[in-house]
């Protein structure tokens, strides 16, 4: 059996930091890949998920009920424990703060243990497939960041004298040095609770004795000195790891008490929360962070991480930033390279990077656009168990550092929000760029902090884009010659600004976009006031020597004239795949004869989804063949590997809808295969409807044309899908053949089990279905287990074997639904179609295969096969304002065509002429800005385009 291998999802998130944002293409929140990590990174058999608030009436604290599909699944899974993670929480009484950000709901949230074999992967899909969950992810176990012991004897708590932490604490007010009710939380591997420098710094809760009684009805018995959220009981006393004791005494050692070291955080009190279990796992990390907001922690750090995102983790930064106003701190990781490390690459999270005693990033220290700020953490000197003091190095120390300089700014202006607690320390920095190695400029924050100057200097400037939008007024797919305009919020923090203008800039790949208007005007802006550039955008074209799947790294700099901050995003421009979900499917359609996902390892691309299911397919692709020794595709391929027969010469884009709500085209060939290319060209496009009816299907329809010099014999054109159908192990699903639709399907055993499909629409020649048992021996039919070579290949296009799934519950199956023999003369062309479906049973997936004839049939996609050029149009810039417009037209020769635009009445403005092969300037009359319609049309062709003027 071909083997499917987990690989590292690409989500879809936010840039980093309380101020930076990354903008990625749109892709399923519905489908999941187990990221490649180790064992020890996650739990076994165990999932977190977030229920949906339209079912709250069916959860309770250790149940779901009433729900039919979650009753089965549980069962088949054979769950041992469910149960909330914040079974105390309850849904906010309000939707959003008074700062309009919108309150996060932890009621909903829960812990499924269970203990079948069943592939954790697919576990989660399953659970997705339900419809039921706004996010299902594994139970990710963070780390803490390692540190690096060193010698005792270097620079003690030199760090206290780089923050100029000593002169804020010599400022007259008793402020300067900390307020008792400003309270850090500390979630770490506990704490030594008797340390003679720790213990006169906890904060005690009083409102719950040692009495074995919940005194203040919080949930958590005699919580009288913190948690244990490793563990669930009320000792956080440190288990095996120094780390969190040391973490603890950087930020919150009693200061100025005659013995050992002193805290960033003066007279602040700390509370000590513990995640780790008794393995030393942090699993209750993240809950820990829950525990901190709900305990009135304004400042909360995070020593650990993961190098992978979690949707889990993020709902919980939200409810502690936006439901309790708390500023999470955390470390940047200490992997020394430029990557993402969680939680400090969420939003709403102060990002630290470590430095030296000379101001030099410390060589373990991550750094990238998302780092907020840098603290001393190399070397440094604090507190340890058997109530000693030693030295460690890592990020692990300079958040603390960090975090204890929040709470001293909290202390000091005790009106802040937590951005802007962040936003004050950002602002002072002292700027260590020209100290560092240039590659490292913009990727260490705005330097190291100064907390001195954090508090003296009280007319600081702080302004940042909190959220951008990429819109071309079209279809918001970037392709060549695009303009792209970029809007966003601007938020200032601190002192009233009188005037504010922003500005953009490309910072890496400015070979491949041109700046049309990177300048904007924001005007004044009080303390935590807003303003949008929606009437004047960033305005950028494509150029049309971009390579596709180009990353855009821009920055925008905001500026009052004399202070500018920083912000970085991405976007992604040329993409070679588009995503189709206007109608119960979503799928994506790439420019390379694949189809659900752009890559062999399930990566970029929606898959194949039904209504609110998880992805329902593994592996599709295109395949043309005319012998056992001559296919072309890009599926699976013998000896494990993938054939990359297909070459894209013209990506796939959005055309006018003039066939269905949603069309688009792209042009690939068989180039990638060599000498054994066929040789064939192929304009292929995909069609969506949204009207009653045709919800269930999308319409392939694929032009093969013949680019050498003698026929193309027994030609079969056709797609292979395997299809993986609500099933957990591969091993419940059927395929067969319906001969009244020409059909191939596939279903889940199960009572109630989807069912999705292959049509073959076009009627030039009959309909073949292959269908594989995706076994160890192929059930007696083609053996894909050693691979999928192009004899069986051929084979499986030309032949039938109507079934597979066996006598039983079923089997891993694919199926392979193709159409021919054809026969093509040299530069002749064939067109073939196909319908991919899905539905609720067989019935109903037989009435969309029908619906999807009539509207082949209805609007003439099978037209004239020997006639039909290849012609792709492109229109540029478009949208214009320059009085003209560019029409390129690409086809095999130099043939004419006759060119009109007609206003959105159908008055026609302009009729000229254009040629096949050449560039032509069309000049446009004075009409007004709007959106108009370009006809390019001969005897064998038609194509309207749509344009924009402004």
């Amino acid at each position: 059996m071909f083997k499917k291998i987990s690989t590292l999802l690409f989500l879809l998130f936010s840039f980093v930091g309380i101020n930076q944002t990354l903008s990625y293409p749109k892709t399923s929140q519905t489908y999941f890949k187990m990221p490649e990590i180790a064992a020890d990174e996650y739990l076994p058999n165990t999932v977190i998920f977030k229920v949906k608030s339209s079912y709250r009436a069916n959860c309770s604290n250790k149940s779901i009920d009433g729900i039919e599909k979650i009753s089965t699944l549980f069962s088949a899974i054979q769950v041992t424990k469910l149960e909330k993670i914040f079974p105390n929480h309850t849904a906010p009484a309000e939707t959003y703060n008074n700062l309009g950000q919108k309150l996060e709901d932890l009621s909903l949230i829960y812990t499924l243990y269970y203990s079948s074999t069943k592939n954790l992967e697919k576990t989660i899909n399953q659970l997705y497939s339900i419809g039921i969950f706004e996010y299902v992810q594994p139970y990710y176990l963070p780390k803490s960041v390692s540190f690096t012991p060193n010698d005792a004897n270097i620079g003690l708590q030199y760090h206290i004298q780089k923050m100029r932490a000593d002169s804020a604490w010599g400022i007259n007010t008793t402020t300067a040095r900390g307020d008792t009710n400003v309270v850090i939380g500390i979630i770490d591997s506990g704490v030594e609770l008797t340390h003679p420098d720790l213990k006169n710094n906890i904060k005690y809760n009083y409102s719950d004795p040692l009495n074995m009684i919940d005194d203040d009805g919080d949930g958590y018995v005699d919580n009288y000195m913190g948690w244990d959220l490793g563990s669930n009981d009320n000792d956080p006393s440190y288990q095996g790891s120094d780390h969190g004791v040391h973490v603890s005494g950087i930020a919150a050692a009693s200061t100025n008490n005659t013995i050992g070291v002193a805290g960033i955080g003066f007279t602040c009190k700390f509370l000590p929360i513990k995640a780790t279990n008794a393995s030393g796992f942090l699993t209750g990390a993240y809950q820990s962070i829950v525990y901190a907001a709900d305990h009135n922690c304004k400042i909360i750090n995070c020593s650990w991480g993961a190098p992978t995102y979690s949707p889990f983790g993020q709902t919980v930064v939200n409810y502690a930033t936006y439901n309790h106003n708390a500023l999470i701190v955390a470390a940047a990781g200490n992997n020394g390279a430029f990557m993402n490390f969680y939680p400090a690459a969420l939003d709403n999270v102060l990002s630290v990077a470590a430095t030296n005693g000379s101001d030099i990033k410390w060589a373990g220290s991550n750094w990238s656009y998302q780092v907020d700020l840098c603290a001393p953490g190399d070397g440094i000197y604090s507190t340890i168990s058997g109530n000693s003091y030693s030295t460690m190095s890592g990020t692990s120390m300079a958040s603390p550092n960090a975090a204890g300089a929040a709470a001293i700014v909290k202390s000091f202006f005790p009106s802040y929000t937590s951005g802007q607690i962040a936003a004050q320390l950002k602002a002072t920095c002292d700027n260590i760029d020209a100290l560092n190695n240039p590659s490292y400029k913009n990727k260490l924050g705005t330097g190291r902090i100064n907390l001195y100057k954090a508090l003296t200097n009280t007319n600081t400037k702080y302004f940042s884009l909190t959220t951008h939008t990429e819109t071309d007024n079209n279809n918001d797919i970037f392709l060549t010659n695009d303009t792209i305009r970029i809007t966003g919020t601007f938020l200032n923090y601190l002192s009233p600004i009188s005037s504010l203008t922003a500005s953009l800039s490309v910072i890496s790949g400015n070979n491949y976009v041109a700046l049309l208007d990177s300048t904007t005007t924001l005007g004044a802006l009080n303390t935590l006031g807003s303003a949008q550039n929606t009437t004047d955008p960033f305005l950028l074209t494509i150029t049309n020597t971009v390579p596709i799947n180009t990353s855009i790294k821009l920055r925008v700099s905001i500026s009052d004239g004399t202070v500018t901050h920083n912000d970085y995003f991405e976007i992604l421009i040329n993409a070679d795949y588009i995503d189709v979900s206007i109608n119960d499917i979503s799928t994506t359609i790439t420019s390379k004869g694949l189809i659900g996902f752009n890559n062999i390892n399930q990566t970029e691309g929606l898959g194949f989804t039904y209504k609110s299911s998880s992805s329902l397919l593994y592996e599709s692709s295109f395949m043309i063949g005319t012998s056992t020794l001559s296919v072309s595709d890009r599926a699976r391929a013998a000896s494990g590997n993938y054939d990359s027969d297909f070459i894209a010469t013209t990506v796939v884009k959005k055309i006018p809808n003039i066939i269905s709500n949603f069309d688009i085209e792209g042009l690939f060939n068989d180039s990638g295969a060599g000498a054994n290319a066929l040789p064939v060209s192929v304009r292929h496009s995909a069609h969506a409807w949204n009207t009653a009816g045709h919800t269930k299907y999308i319409i392939l329809k694929y032009v093969i044309k013949n680019t050498g010099n003698t026929p193309l014999n027994n030609l079969y054109a056709g797609i292979l899908a395997d299809w993986d159908i609500d099933d957990l192990t591969y091993t419940e699903n059927k395929a067969a053949f319906d001969a009244s639709t020409n059909m191939g399907y596939a279903f889940h055993t199960a009572n109630q089990g989807l069912y999705c499909g292959i049509k073959v629409v076009s009627t030039s020649a009959g309909a073949n279905h292959y269908a594989l048992d995706n076994n160890n021996n192929g059930a007696g039919g083609i053996n894909v287990s050693d691979g999928f070579d192009t004899a069986e290949k051929y084979i499986a296009l030309s032949t039938p074997r109507s079934n597979a799934g066996g006598s039983g519950n079923g089997d891993d199956i694919i199926s392979l639904v193709s159409t021919g023999p054809y026969s093509i003369n040299a530069n002749d062309s064939v067109i073939v179609g196909f319908a991919i479906l899905a539905g609720d049973s067989l019935a109903d997936l037989k009435a969309s295969a029908q619906n999807a004839q009539v509207n082949w049939n209805q609007y003439a996609l099978s037209i004239n096969k020997s006639t039909l050029p290849l012609i792709t149009i492109h229109l540029f810039p478009n949208p214009t304002s320059s009085g003209y417009f560019n029409l390129e037209i690409n086809n095999d020769k130099e043939e004419e065509f006759q060119l009109s635009i007609s206003d959105a009445l159908g008055r026609t403005l302009i009729q000229t002429k254009a040629h096949g092969n050449r560039l032509t300037k069309i000049l446009l009359p004075a009409i007004e800005k709007g959106i108009y319609f370009v006809t390019i049309k001969n005897k064998n062709f038609h194509e309207v385009e749509k344009l924009i003027i402004e």
